[in-house]
């Protein structure tokens, strides 16, 4: 499981600070700000925290 911890925007990307499983240890990313428009918002999410996962793993 992927606990989002908190998404803070800064300037042209966001920090996404999440966890996983319940790890008391918590991972940051940064991405490019989300645009509005397509792909739909909730999927460029989607996709974002499929690639931190992978990143993590």
């Amino acid at each position: 499981m992927v606990e989002i911890v908190s998404v803070t925007n800064y300037g042209d990307h966001l920090v996404i600070i999440f966890k996983i499983n319940g790890r008391p240890d918590e991972h940051t990313t940064t991405i490019q700000k989300i645009r509005e428009g397509r792909p739909p918002i909730h999927m460029q999410l989607i996709d974002a925290v499929r690639s931190l996962l992978d990143e993590v793993k």
